[in-house]
């Protein structure tokens, strides 16, 4: 009778793993029959099979040139471990330059061990739900590797978005008298695409009496043909986009005072 003998290697893993076997057994052997517990067999004698997560049991029949046969099972003797599944939010997922800090909630599953890359080049942690203040606006394309026992690993990623801090003041009133006070009417703020920038005024009538794009060029209180404009209420309407490129429109009364 022949006698049988096999080994693999390797035998545990992450799922997927390849495990290599090598018939060890002895006689005149002409037939080999595998079974790799998963409902898969092959006829060589030296086979390799990819196993998904689970543990199986591996059974090697041989049969020699005689007819004579002998089995072999091994019970539980492949072990593929399913891999960690990384998974996380970012709240929020888009601050603001004056509030850039990150809350990183971490919902993976199946791992021990966390890695983070923030995305901006300095920052990363081993913490499982860390929290991160970004210095500077941007958009920053955050990574989270996780790991468990046995070293099977995932990552994912998702994109952080810090807008840069936009304001916008103007003030309703005004009063163009030469006595250096409140002369002059513009709006103000930070974190303009001053290229953007485009400031009308109207009278009562609809008609424009001041256009501008320089963001330092106020009106004084004069007509286009250089007269005193009226004190009267007046419709202000600008355009300016944020350096983010997002898009702001502003309309408001304006009075003007004598």
């Amino acid at each position: 009778m022949p006698v049988v003998s096999f080994s693999g290697s390797p035998l545990t893993g992450c799922d997927p793993t390849t495990v290599n076997f090598l018939d060890q057994s002895t006689g005149n052997i002409t037939i080999w029959e595998w079974d790799f517990g998963d409902g898969n067999i092959s006829g060589l004698q030296n086979p390799s099979h990819v196993y998904n997560a689970g543990t199986y049991n591996v059974t090697l029949s041989v049969t020699t040139d005689a007819g004579c046969e002998s089995t072999l099972a091994m019970n539980n003797y492949v072990s593929i471990l399913s891999n960690p599944n990384a998974v996380f939010v970012a709240n929020p997922q888009v601050a603001s330059e004056d509030a850039p800090t990150v809350q990183f909630v971490n919902q993976s599953t199946g791992a021990s061990v966390y890695t983070w890359d923030f995305g901006d080049g300095a920052g990363v942690s081993s913490a499982q739900n860390p929290v991160y203040t970004y210095d500077g606006s941007g958009e920053y394309y955050v990574t989270l590797w996780v790991q468990n026992a046995a070293g099977c690993s995932d990552s994912t990623s998702l994109t952080v978005i810090v807008k840069p801090i936009f304001t916008f003041y103007m003030p309703n009133s005004f009063s163009p008298n030469t006595d250096r006070r409140n002369d002059m009417f513009r709006p103000f703020g930070i974190g303009w695409d001053t290229d953007s920038y485009n400031m009308r005024i109207y009278n009562r009538w609809g008609e424009l009496v001041f256009f501008s794009t320089d963001i330092n060029h106020g009106w004084d209180g004069n007509m286009p043909d250089g007269s005193e404009a009226v004190q009267d209420i007046y419709t202000v309407k600008v355009l300016i986009n944020g350096l983010d490129g997002s898009k702001h429109e502003y309309s408001q009364g304006l009075l003007l005072i004598k």
